[in-house]
């Protein structure tokens, strides 16, 4: 993140290459998250409808 805000010297090289490191650090936390609700909640829909 420090990256993403320097203005110092080669912060214009360096700025292009943080942005994809930072998105995909993003992604991926967000995915240890979503993933195991998005699983959980199609196995619950299963169950729901085999019960009826």
């Amino acid at each position: 993140l420090p990256i993403l805000t320097s203005t110092g010297r080669g912060s214009d090289i360096m700025i292009p290459m943080a942005i994809p490191s930072f998105g995909g650090m993003i992604i991926d936390v967000t995915s240890y998250f979503i993933v195991p609700v998005l699983y959980s909640w199609h196995k619950e829909t299963k169950l729901k409808l085999r019960k009826s």
